[in-house]
């Protein structure tokens, strides 16, 4: 299968670093470029060249399911069948051909860390890159808490691994622990063909060999996306059993937050009553309140009634006091009158007397 794609139809306006960033969300891009040449629907026309022959069918495949846009223009794209193997050109058996078997291996590398984590965002933001896979160790303090007392990490690529084992760590201890060959494919080298052969074995070899070495790196993108895949999946079975323990934890949440609605529902419920009580009290507290009110209203419209009377009576009084005496006044002026002349016919007496005396 190529890794060319013939790409038609594009937009006079589009430049080569926006096809080829268009171009890179299906894969690596190796070469890109667009044609002067305008068609007759004034449209011009390019190549991408990817990496891996998987991205070139992935685009393919993306096509086929929808239309593809470029700066609002529809673009058509078809694979380069020029390195393909056609059906006419399928080679016969040859006895000169020999095949063999090559191996792909993988190295995993196993780093151990020791020091509190605090999550997983944490550790790979720490070693800048993602491991393939990530196993904590967890010890459970005296109130129940989960602490990460440290993590064990796998690499499959040795410059990473070099990489953070010569950094200076002052938050963690890191150690590597093993590095284990653990992966092993199988697949068919180019064929080797004896030194004898005519030009159409050739020209087998050649379109052989070149269909071999696309399927070779379609191999190796394939076991690479396999290797991310695997990796993809243990940082989702982390994230699962997370958010599994998390669920669990809102569950335990959730009963108590209902035991605990349900004992304030009971205390509003014995509120609601002592409020009621103390209402129907105060009800018939202030019945009584307005009653001694109103029976004070009644005592006190008497007592002002009472009072105008004692107004009106001492007033009265006062005047009887005022005429009694001006009475009063006047016998003691007709008393002080009569005493004078009491006092003077006193005198005439005496002064009789004596004249009486004198004359006897």
């Amino acid at each position: 299968m190529s890794q060319r794609i013939n790409v038609s139809r594009l937009n006079p306006k589009t430049t080569e670093q926006d096809f080829e960033r268009f171009c890179t969300r299906f894969g690596k891009v190796i070469e890109c470029a667009i044609f002067p040449e305008f068609d007759r629907l004034n449209k011009r026309s390019g190549y991408v060249k990817f990496a891996s022959c998987y991205a070139a069918e992935k685009m393919c495949r993306h096509s086929r399911k929808e239309t593809l846009y470029l700066d609002d223009t529809s673009i058509h794209i078809e694979l380069d069948h020029k390195n393909n193997l056609l059906l006419h050109d399928k080679p016969r058996q040859n006895s000169n051909i020999s095949h063999k078997k090559s191996h792909f291996t993988s190295t995993i590398y196993t780093l151990n860390i020791e020091g509190q984590i605090t999550d997983e965002e944490e550790l790979i933001q720490y070693l800048n890159s993602k491991p393939i896979t990530i196993k904590f160790n967890e010890i459970t303090n005296n109130i129940g808490q989960i602490i990460k007392t440290g993590a064990q990490v796998t690499y499959n690529d040795k410059d990473v691994v070099d990489r953070i084992l010569k950094q200076n760590h002052k938050k963690y201890s890191i150690k590597l622990v093993s590095n284990n060959i653990s992966i092993k494919r199988e697949y068919d080298c180019a064929p080797t063909i004896n030194p004898k052969r005519s030009k159409s074995s050739e020209n087998t070899y050649s379109s052989i060999k070149s269909h071999l070495e696309s399927l070779t790196k379609l191999t190796h993108n394939m076991h690479e996306e396999n290797e991310h895949l695997k990796s993809d999946k243990t940082l989702l079975t982390i994230a699962l059993n997370q958010h599994t323990t998390r669920v669990k934890q809102i569950e335990s949440d959730k009963s108590d937050l209902m035991e605990s609605l349900d004992k304030t529902h009971d205390i509003a419920k014995c509120l609601t009553n002592k409020y009621k009580l103390r209402e129907e009290e105060h009800k018939k507290s202030l019945e009584e309140s307005n009653k001694k009110i109103f029976e004070f209203e009644n005592i006190i419209q008497t007592t002002n009634d009472t009072l105008t009377q004692s107004i009106n009576e001492i007033q009265r009084l006062k005047n009887q006091i005022t005429t009694l005496e001006n009475q009063l006044q006047a016998l003691t002026d007709k008393y002080n009158q009569s005493e004078s002349f009491y006092q003077d016919q006193q005198q005439d007496i005496e002064h009789f007397l004596s004249s009486l005396k004198k004359n006897f």
